[in-house]
């Protein structure tokens, strides 16, 4: 993505923040700091040799722009357009207003013909039909109103407080499980900000995390009574599963 390394700054400095490795985010601070300083010192070179995916990843941090920004600053006039679009359907209908309208079929098709017809008009026209204008707020506003649009904020909060609950609850002993819910903490909110800016949802990752941290402490809790069995003292886990 256009971001890529402003939003693998984030993550690396998140982490030391939240593990209180102070000595390590200075020094990421300081190398992410070197890179940014180095990507603009070879960014001619880059704007010039480096591929098209290397290159727009980089340019948010460029002060001399190449020609992939005019590709970023097209897409993002064509997201504008479409987000602009769903927000005046949302708007123009009491009931789509409340609880929204869903979706309609397109295949990819008439997707393709649409915009190779019609251009940026095409875009948004698949964009306000299928509702994905890469817009979080308009996309859910227009396919669930208003009223999905707040139990959506809900239940990504509750998702989030869930995962910090269970990594306080969780003892050092099992570092596995703690890690991945601390991560999932780490993880989520800055997802929704990207979410806002280039549309989607809660990730399906966050269900698999639940599995997997769920499924280890059970078989650690097993382990746990098959030793009691044998008659080696128990030790409860704190976490509730």
């Amino acid at each position: 993505g256009r971001a890529t390394l402003l939003i693998c700054i984030l993550f690396a400095c998140a982490v030391a923040f939240f593990r209180r490795r102070m000595a390590l985010l200075v020094t990421l601070v300081c190398s992410f700091l070197f890179a940014i300083a180095a990507v603009n010192i070879f960014s001619q070179q880059i704007n010039t040799h480096a591929p098209n995916f290397i290159a727009r990843s980089v340019q948010m941090v460029m002060l001399e722009k190449g020609t992939s920004y005019g590709g970023i600053v097209g897409s993002q006039d064509s997201r504008n357009a479409a987000r602009d679009q769903a927000f005046i359907e949302w708007r123009g209908d009491d009931r789509i207003f409340l609880i929204g309208r869903s979706v309609y079929k397109i295949t990819a098709e008439e997707a393709k013909h649409n915009t190779d017809k019609y251009g940026m008009d095409g875009f948004v026209m698949n964009a306000v039909w299928t509702a994905r204008t890469h817009d979080m707020t308009s996309e859910l506003l227009l396919q669930y109103g208003l009223a999905g649009f707040l139990l959506y904020i809900v239940s990504y909060s509750m998702v989030i407080i869930f995962f910090y609950r269970l990594y306080k609850n969780i003892p050092h002993s099992e570092g596995v499980c703690k890690a991945l819910a601390g991560t999932m903490v780490l993880y989520l909110p800055p997802m929704f900000i990207s979410q806002i800016i280039g549309g989607g949802y809660l990730p399906l990752v966050s269900a698999l995390f639940i599995g997997l941290i769920r499924s280890h402490l059970i078989s650690q809790q097993r382990i746990e009574e098959n030793r009691v069995s044998h008659g080696t003292p128990y030790h409860p886990s704190r976490v509730r599963i």
